[in-house]
């Protein structure tokens, strides 16, 4: 996505959750999305295999009656 692209889906996104989307707070909130996006890319060029890091399963408490 180029820098336009990044602000139209933010703009969207803040719109649609009823969030204010000034040009200030989302040039702010851009930046924080490529910073992830960097770090996103970076990890997916690493090669780790599932048996390297299970997933954790979701095991609900169980309300105590």
């Amino acid at each position: 996505m180029n820098d336009d692209q990044i602000q139209q889906y933010i703009r969207a996104c803040a719109l649609s959750l009823g969030l204010p989307a000034d040009t200030p707070r989302v040039l702010r909130v851009a930046a924080h999305f490529k910073r992830i996006d960097a770090m996103a890319q970076a990890l997916d060029q690493v090669d780790c295999p599932v048996e390297l890091e299970m997933p954790e399963i979701y095991c609900p408490k169980r309300v105590s009656e």
